[in-house]
């Protein structure tokens, strides 16, 4: 059966715009895929530690992350949602994938599956140290400062600062 959309000015423009062929399946998957960019908010969750570690409140690091001490003109940014899932810029490629292990523990391993688009740019060193760094990095830290750290061990891999997009909650930080 197919589906037919009527003769209007919106409908018009959606048939358009859409790849021939994909109908109400193209229309049903832009609208989710719509809906699902909207519903995503970076930013901080709270965790409540448990009552034997002090009852102290947790920042865990959701949100959006650009690297510091970058020189190149475009700065990776990392972003850590609360499903787990990371994305991303490298400073020439974008990534995305998935995190492995707690992250309210202060784990931070970064699934080696990690999907990244394979254009060529001026910055191809930083993006192969930046990739490197997430998969070498085994867990996390919340400064003071409120920057992200990313250890390898007892090893500091990287400092990311809060990006423009990330929404920090004011005095709720790890402490170093």
């Amino acid at each position: 059966m197919m589906f037919a959309l009527p003769e209007n000015k919106f409908c018009a423009f959606w048939k358009k715009h859409l790849v021939p062929g994909t109908g109400f399946i193209g229309i049903t998957l832009i609208v989710t895929l719509l809906a699902i960019e909207l519903c995503i908010t970076p930013g901080c969750l709270q965790y409540q530690a448990p009552e034997s570690a002090g009852n102290q409140t947790l920042t865990l690091p959701f949100g959006s992350w650009q690297l510091t001490g970058s020189s190149a003109a475009q700065k990776p940014i990392l972003h850590i949602m609360q499903d787990g899932s990371i994305s991303g810029f490298t400073g020439v490629n974008t990534f995305q994938g998935r995190l492995n292990g707690n992250l309210a523990a202060g784990e931070f391993r970064v699934d080696p599956a990690l999907a990244v688009t394979l254009r060529m740019g001026p910055d191809m060193d930083q993006e192969r140290k930046f990739l490197e760094i997430l998969h070498r990095a085994d867990r996390w830290q919340i400064a003071r400062s409120g920057r992200l750290k990313l250890y390898s061990g007892d090893v500091l891999l990287a400092v990311f600062a809060p990006s423009d997009s990330h929404k920090q909650d004011a005095g709720k930080l790890i402490t170093e």
